[in-house]
């Protein structure tokens, strides 16, 4: 009986010193994470910044080119689709 409280009790002492081992290295890594999230961070808003002006451009582009094409038909049958938009 004194031999299985034995057991039980270096069971419970491996427990806690694994526990306390797993909790500093898993305090270290989310220092080590929040590190690595700023820079994700810093990474995703410049690619965001980029994007967006990537997109802002190609709306301009298209819209002088939509600007030019419904200003200027060329033929009939687009004078005829420009005004049955504009009349709608």
């Amino acid at each position: 009986m004194a031999d299985i409280a034995i057991l039980v009790a270096e069971e419970y002492e491996r427990r806690l010193n694994r526990e306390r081992r797993n909790s500093a290295a898993v305090a270290s890594e989310r220092k080590v994470d929040h590190v690595h999230l700023v820079e994700i961070n810093a990474n995703w808003e410049s690619a965001a910044a980029a994007a967006a002006e990537n997109l802002r451009s190609k709306m301009v582009e298209m819209l002088k080119t939509t600007k030019k094409v419904l200003v200027e038909p060329k033929s009939q049958v687009s004078l005829a689709a420009s005004t049955g938009f504009f009349s709608a």
